[in-house]
């Protein structure tokens, strides 16, 4: 009995104890940490509730510890991270904002020098010019320029001499071959033109004359021709076939007519100009003569001057070298607010000691010049202090202060300070007044 009841007591402790357990699993189980399947997937439609089943309870082993506070997990979700999707909206863009250009004085275009208004910056300058230009040609016309003036330019020149020869000189002689010439032409025509002079050069002495030594005799007999002659020109006598001429700028002496066959023909004596004396044929210094020239020509074309005026324009100063006229200075301004002058106020009389009796009146007085209006103070210094004190009374803000003299007066300085318009200052001498 007693055996079985402790059998009972066994059983009946175990059963109190199972129980127990049960619902402490049940109040624990808040605690559990959840599985991923135990979070439900999120849903924006409600979800239908469900009643809940109740697993048997599974007793923990003895190992394990139980802990009140359940460790935090990332619950594992299916939920699809929310992406930001792609849109064809156009990216605003910010409004350009025209920023105002500051105001500028404005430049003025080209104008004379001469013509700058007072008060202008000048910023530019320029020179314009009329720059002429000349030269000389041979054609009667150039295009683009304008002819002014033509002179005659020498081209050359030359001479030879000639003569006109009687017919019986001696053509194979070397004075005939020399002179035997006729004098050049002139002519001139719009665009050239020769100018010809002729002028005496000499003599051409000549004769024939007969074999015979030479001799000074000047009565020797002499012929103008070729040929056998007596002296009174008839035909035999002697042979007159040497001949002789030569050239000479010398005026011989005349001789006569005589001793020419007859032929009445002046002869002069050569006897100091001939060249050789010792030839056959010369005979004697009798001899004819005749002129000789020269002929001299000189040939020119004719040449244009032209001229041609442009203007120019230059940033510098014109050229040193040229012709040019209408010289004018082209300049840019801008006008600049003038700066106000401001004339220095200077002291133009200082003011004077005074004396006199006592209680006279007496004043002291001040000018100055500069922009005004002026404003005056008097002030005076007692002895042996340094402040200077303004002086009370009515015109002591005046040009002219007006006082009497007296005692203790007589021991003071006195001066004036004097301010024009700008708040400028100027102190004048100081002076005393004297009791006589």
């Amino acid at each position: 009995m007693k055996r079985g009841f402790g059998f009972l007591f066994i059983l009946v402790f175990i059963f109190v104890f199972s129980v127990g357990c049960s619902n402490k699993k049940e109040v624990d189980k808040p605690n559990e940490i959840p599985t991923a399947t135990d979070i439900p997937a999120k849903n924006d439609s409600p979800t239908p509730t469900t009643e809940e089943t109740v697993s048997p309870t599974v007793e923990p082993s003895p190992t394990e510890v139980p802990t009140d506070t359940p460790t935090p997990t990332t619950p594992l979700t299916d939920t699809p991270t929310p992406t930001t999707p792609l849109a064809d909206t156009p990216t605003p863009t910010i409004p350009l904002v025209e920023t105002p250009t500051p105001m500028q004085e404005e430049t003025s275009g080209w104008v004379l020098e001469s013509e700058v208004p007072s008060g202008a910056k000048i910023v530019d300058r320029k020179w314009t010019y009329d720059s002429t230009e000349t030269t000389e040609s041979t054609d009667s016309a150039l295009s683009g320029w304008t002819q002014t003036d033509s002179y005659w330019k020498e081209t050359g020149s030359e001479s030879m001499k000639y003569a006109s020869f009687p017919e019986t000189f001696n053509q194979n002689s070397e004075v005939y071959k020399q002179l035997n010439n006729s004098p050049y032409e002139a002519n001139e025509n719009e665009n050239s033109k020769r100018v010809v002079e002729n002028k005496e050069a000499g003599f051409v002495y000549w004769h024939w004359m007969y074999n015979v030594v030479y001799s000074d005799n000047t009565q020797r007999t002499i012929s103008d021709r070729q040929g056998s002659f007596d002296a009174s020109g008839n035909s035999g006598g002697y042979a007159y076939q040497y001949f002789d001429a030569f050239l000479s700028d010398v005026d011989c002496p005349y001789l006569d007519n005589l001793y020419c066959c007859n032929r009445n023909q002046p002869s002069y004596n050569c006897v100091n100009v001939m060249p050789d004396k010792s030839s056959v044929g010369t005979g004697t210094p009798r001899y004819f003569r005749f002129k000789y020239y020269v002929s001299t020509y000189t040939d020119y074309e004719k040449v244009y001057k032209y001229s041609r005026t442009t203007t120019k324009e230059s940033s510098n100063e014109i050229p040193e070298e040229g012709v040019f006229d209408n010289v004018q200075v082209w300049v840019k301004y801008v006008m600049e607010t003038p700066t106000p002058t401001m004339m220095p106020l200077v002291i133009t009389e200082q003011p004077k000691s005074v004396s006199g009796p006592k209680y006279t009146e007496v004043a002291f007085t001040i000018k100055v010049d500069g922009e005004g209006p002026f404003t005056y103070q008097w002030q005076y210094q007692k002895p042996g202090e340094s402040a200077w004190i303004n002086v009370e009374a009515p015109s002591a803000t005046t040009s002219v202060l007006e006082t009497k003299i007296r005692t203790e007066r007589s021991s003071y300085m006195w001066r004036c300070v004097v301010k024009d318009v700008h708040g400028n200052n100027v102190v004048s001498n100081t002076v005393t007044m004297t009791i006589e």
